[in-house]
């Protein structure tokens, strides 16, 4: 018996677009939904949530394709000209260092008795107070912080489709992934006919989603 991959279960082929592949998933999403087909679907839906978990995220997505024996995508050109412009210049630099330690074993005209010392306890008095100022000036700056989802679900919240209907809130990716409610209307309250309705996981109103 062949076990359906992700891929059967949405209904698209291996080398679906990430478009193609989040509309697959709403449909079957809105077809699953418990106001539609009742709670006997629930494997059923878990299997789609699994499904657009692993394909609608690229990272996730090319280790799964690996284990199927897909063609992995080759490093990006532009990847690997950075990585060989970047190896360049490390060899550059190690040339550098190398020449300037050859000239320093050679005694100089000025110098008979060879190179002058450096001033090592002077560099790393003032390295360590470069460091300090920069702390110091580092402090003034209260980077934005980002906060984890709260569970509260609000219009504009991003949401996972939990196997019983429920929406619950996670955290935006800011990828085409993400399902954004557009809507969240109080208990009991209908949504306009191009929306789904979601319950809230925590019973505080009703998410209205857009699937396009």
């Amino acid at each position: 018996m062949t076990i359906a991959n992700h891929y059967d279960v949405l209904g698209v082929p291996s080398d679906a677009s990430s478009a193609t592949i989040r509309h697959a998933y709403r449909q079957r999403a809105r077809l699953l939904h418990p106001d539609r087909s009742g709670d006997g679907e629930a494997n059923a839906m878990a299997a789609v949530n699994e499904a657009y978990r692993i394909l609608g995220e690229p990272g996730r997505r090319a280790l799964y394709d690996s284990s199927l024996g897909e063609v992995v995508p080759e490093v990006d050109p532009i990847d690997s000209a950075a990585i060989s412009v970047d190896d360049e210049l490390e060899i550059s630099a190690a040339e550098e260092l190398r020449r300037r330690a050859a000239m320093q074993q050679q005694p100089s005209r000025l110098a008979p008795d060879g190179p002058a010392r450096v001033p090592w306890k002077l560099m790393l008095v003032t390295g360590v107070l470069g460091s300090g100022l920069v702390m110091f000036a580092a402090s003034f700056n209260d980077a934005p912080s980002v906060e984890p989802p709260d569970g509260i679900i609000r219009s504009g919240s991003c949401v996972m489709i939990e196997t019983n209907g429920d929406a619950r809130e996670v955290a935006c990716t800011n990828t085409p992934s993400d399902i954004v409610v557009s809507l969240l209307l109080p208990t009991g309250a209908t949504c306009p006919a191009e929306m789904a309705p979601h319950r809230d996981r925590l019973g505080l109103g009703t998410a209205c989603i857009l699937f396009g």
